[in-house]
């Protein structure tokens, strides 16, 4: 679903590969993560969760993205689509936060700053590589 989200503002190859790399990280990100606390037993469970709830937020993206890049913004056009894109942002960021509050066994607030620190590298991530789409 990434690479259907990133093909609004990247070329295609560019998508694939940024799809990949978000795989990538999830898969990173999260294993070092669950290997640190040791609790591996729990990476296939956490990253089905992980990838299958964000697939579900970026399907529900795509078109407010499409509604965003295609809007003029010099006549402010995009408002409504821009602040329903960053409600699910923030959606997004409260079911990630609710998975590793499980896969860590620590409290929400916990779960709440990794999900946070996981968004910013992969938004990091992203902008060093692809700065026409950030």
């Amino acid at each position: 679903m990434s690479m259907v989200l990133a093909n609004i503002s990247l070329g295609a190859f560019s998508a694939m590969f940024s799809g990949l790399l978000d795989s990538v990280l999830l898969v990173g990100l999260t294993g070092t993560l669950l290997y640190i606390q040791r609790r591996n037993t729990r990476l296939v469970q956490t990253l089905t969760a992980l990838a299958g709830t964000g697939s579900i937020i970026t399907f529900l993206a795509i078109p407010l993205s499409g509604m965003l890049h295609g809007a003029d913004q010099g006549a402010g056009g995009g408002g409504l689509a821009l602040l329903l894109l960053l409600v699910l942002t923030g959606w997004s960021l409260a079911i990630a936060a609710h998975i590793f509050r499980h896969a860590l066994s620590v409290p929400y607030f916990v779960g709440l700053v990794l999900a946070v620190v996981f968004y910013w590298i992969s938004i990091s991530v992203f902008r060093a590589l692809f700065p026409v789409a950030a």
